[in-house]
């Protein structure tokens, strides 16, 4: 396997655990996710040429009340078409809101240790002109976002 895509497989399973990320917040009590927030999330990774053959890497988020579980997948095909799964993660968690500048997060904790997966956000953004809503987090200062749809919009540029 290439470099890059070894480093993209170890990013999109930093991007499972929603990275470690610190916020100072005015509220913060124990919750259960919106119906809106619920359910399968796509973030396109990038693509990289393997052997000749270029290749395009989608990972699936699925958020339930008690879990999040990962899908990393790849595929020929430029539309994403055929995808086929090779990494599968999942991860018991709690979550508790957070209020910041009138914007709602979601906390989400790792059910046994407690330890801190990151935080995320229901927000809108420009898909070929149209707004669409969109899963958002922060990782390092870079905000990535996944959509209800799978699609190119928006990469995270971990396969590139």
């Amino acid at each position: 396997m290439s470099r890059k895509l070894i480093q993209g497989i170890i990013a999109g399973l930093a991007v499972v655990a929603f990275g470690a990320v610190a916020s100072q917040s005015t509220t913060a009590h124990a919750a259960t996710l919106p119906d809106n927030l619920q359910g399968n999330w796509y973030g396109y990774l990038g693509n990289a040429r393997h052997h000749h053959t270029k290749y395009y890497y989608v990972e699936q988020i699925a958020l339930t009340d008690s879990g999040i579980d990962s899908d990393i997948s790849s595929t020929k095909n430029a539309d994403l078409s055929d995808l086929t799964s090779f990494i599968t993660s999942e991860a018991k968690v709690t979550f508790s809101v957070k209020t910041k500048h009138n914007q709602t997060f979601y906390q989400a904790r790792a059910l046994g240790d407690q330890s801190n997966l990151g935080k995320f956000r229901l927000t809108s953004v420009k898909v070929k002109g149209v707004k669409t809503p969109a899963l958002a987090w922060d990782q390092d200062g870079d905000t990535n976002y996944a959509f209800s749809k799978i699609t190119k919009a928006r990469s995270w540029d971990m396969m590139d």
